[in-house]
């Protein structure tokens, strides 16, 4: 009865917990003075507990992987960000750097690198697999109903002269956080057939194929959704991007049988009719409500452009007249805080902020973090790393995003393999009774409480 109670509470705090973070509600709870903490610190408050039970369970089972160990075997991707932190602090030296705001925009890659390891941590759970689908979708439609309200609502969460943008306050970060949390959440298939010997296995493998292949037409549906919504230009080509990767995984390097390819040619049509049909529900709406989006403009031959392209394009021209000024240096972390325009591209920030040596960290932590993913075979880590190398390109927010961040440390654990602290409250639980019961020598083994 315990160990239920306790699991139950596991799922619900870890399933709470990353729709917060994922759906940047706690932004938006932040905004409002509804939080108890910043979103960052309460983000590092909320994933502590899952190194505390992993640092537990090692110190009670030193065969379990510990923190420690876990941070280590993850060093191919996480060592390269803490070069780039600590390229963040040690050039916040410089002149420029920019400490107002109590140095936030200092700090906010080191607090980053803090977030992805302890989310590193909890994809040793056994529980952060079963609840990372669902949450992402619950996520997902989380900021596409936030997104909504703010439609009929102007200016409940992003500026009333802006585009809707729900939680995350900005239309193209919202749309970029949906791809990069359906990037995480999707079945991408795999490259062998999992089949097994016993009776009826058949037939609970098909079930299982159906759930998969249903939340991933929830998940690309709703994520299409949100960047219908947000009229995201960008959004729209990280969406195709998404699209493309995870046609070409499910369909050309996934091993499926001609009943599940049926099925899944089915879906995938189904999900483009559904996809057609909230277009169409979306623009009547639109016209209904006299709201001047840009796809009401789009099918009415009107201009599309709202003037942003024209103030990204002389961002960049400030940037990079900034960075031939320090090229290798940079002007100081945060610097790019005092342009007239944000850059909308990290790596355009990354050098005017930090010079050359900025740009080449970040890039390695890219390349790193993609290569880890494909070593282990991590076609979700491989697809989010990529929207992210995209998305870079039209924002400066990538290394301050709680979901990517998230998102990252949890696909490092769930792809470390080996033995994961599986279910480590239940484990707790389970840890009296076993050690309780008679053992016959020669088949008890360490391995006898994770198995379960």
């Amino acid at each position: 009865m315990i160990k239920h109670i306790l699991l139950t509470l596991s799922h619900v705090y870890t399933f709470l917990a990353l729709v917060l973070f994922f759906s940047v509600a706690d932004q938006a709870l932040g905004h409002y003075g509804l939080l108890p903490a910043s979103p960052t610190l309460l983000c590092l408050i909320t994933l502590s507990p899952f190194g505390v039970m992993l640092m537990i369970r090692h110190s009670i089972e030193p065969a379990a992987p510990g923190p420690i160990q876990t941070i280590a075997s993850n060093a191919s991707a996480l060592a390269p960000l803490a070069i780039v932190a600590l390229c963040a602090v040690s050039l916040s030296s410089l002149p420029g750097a920019y400490w107002c705001e109590g140095g936030k925009w200092i700090f906010l890659i080191p607090y980053g690198l803090c977030i992805v390891s302890l989310a590193t941590l909890l994809g040793r759970h056994r529980i952060a697999h079963a609840i990372l689908p669902p949450t992402t979708l619950a996520a997902i439609a989380a900021i596409a109903g936030s997104i909504w309200y703010d439609t009929i609502h102007p200016g409940t969460f992003a500026p009333i002269t802006n585009r809707a943008a729900g939680f995350p306050g900005n239309a193209n970060f919202a749309a970029l956080v949906a791809v990069m949390l359906c990037a995480a959440g999707l079945n991408f298939g795999n490259a062998t057939r999992n089949s097994t010997g016993s009776p009826g296995s058949g037939s609970a493998t098909h079930r299982g194929s159906v759930r998969a292949s249903l939340l991933n037409v929830l998940l690309l549906v709703t994520t299409f959704a949100v960047v219908c919504m947000t009229m995201s230009r960008s959004g729209a080509l990280h969406f195709t991007l998404l699209c493309g990767v995870y046609l070409f995984f499910r369909f050309a390097r996934s091993t499926l049988s001609w009943r599940q390819l049926s099925l899944e040619t089915t879906l995938f049509f189904a999900a483009v009719a559904l996809a057609i049909g909230f277009t169409v529900a979306f623009t009547r709406f639109s016209a209904t409500a006299h709201t001047n989006s840009r796809l009401t403009r789009l099918l009415n031959n009107q201009q599309v452009d709202d003037g942003s392209a024209g103030t990204r394009l002389q961002a960049v021209h400030e940037g990079l007249y900034l960075i031939e000024s320090a090229p290798f240096v940079g002007h100081g972390t945060g610097f790019a805080r005092t342009m007239s325009e944000l850059p909308h591209n990290i790596y355009v920030q990354q050098w005017v902020n930090n010079g050359l040596l900025g740009l080449l960290s970040y890039l390695g932590f890219l390349i790193c973090a993609f290569l880890t993913f494909v070593r282990r075979g991590c076609r979700n880590g491989v697809a989010l790393v990529a929207v992210a190398t995209i998305g870079g390109i039209f924002s400066h927010n990538i290394l301050d995003q709680r979901p990517f961040l998230i998102l990252l440390g949890l696909l490092l654990g769930l792809s470390q393999g080996g033995r994961q602290a599986q279910g480590t409250v239940l484990w707790l639980a389970q840890l009296h009774t076993v050690a309780t019961r008679p053992r016959v020598h020669g088949l008890a083994s360490a391995d006898q409480v994770t198995a379960q």
